[in-house]
């Protein structure tokens, strides 16, 4: 749980940077957030991730974003596509010790992140 937060707190604080008076406004840089993966060997923190990719996605798209930047803003989530149907983290995508990714995880991961990339 206190590794969860400390992902949260450390997205939180790296917005309120870009956020700081004076540097949205000129930089207007959209901010793109990876959900965080449903490992089955962190089965037990699975309600927590959720938790916080919702925490961070209430913080993306809040109202006191500016607009040029709001719409660009984006949760990428790949939690939800390494899940099969009934919700259980899909085996296969996985190597042996049920946390890292294989190549088979990390072509979800670039399907899913690709359209957010600048050419």
């Amino acid at each position: 749980m206190r590794y969860l937060l400390y992902i949260v707190a450390f997205f939180l604080e790296a917005c309120n940077t870009n956020n700081k008076p004076g540097v949205r406004e000129k930089t207007q840089v959209p901010i793109a957030f990876i959900s965080l993966k449903p490992s089955p060997s962190r089965r037990h923190l699975f309600a927590k991730m959720r938790e916080a990719n919702q925490l961070i996605s209430t913080f993306l798209f809040k109202s006191n974003v500016p607009a040029s930047t709001l719409n660009k803003n984006a949760l990428i989530d790949v939690h939800k596509k390494m899940l099969n149907e009934i919700g259980e983290p899909i085996s296969e995508i996985f190597l042996d010790d049920s946390l890292h990714m294989n190549a088979k995880g990390y072509a979800i991961w670039q399907k899913e992140i690709q359209p957010y990339l600048v050419k």
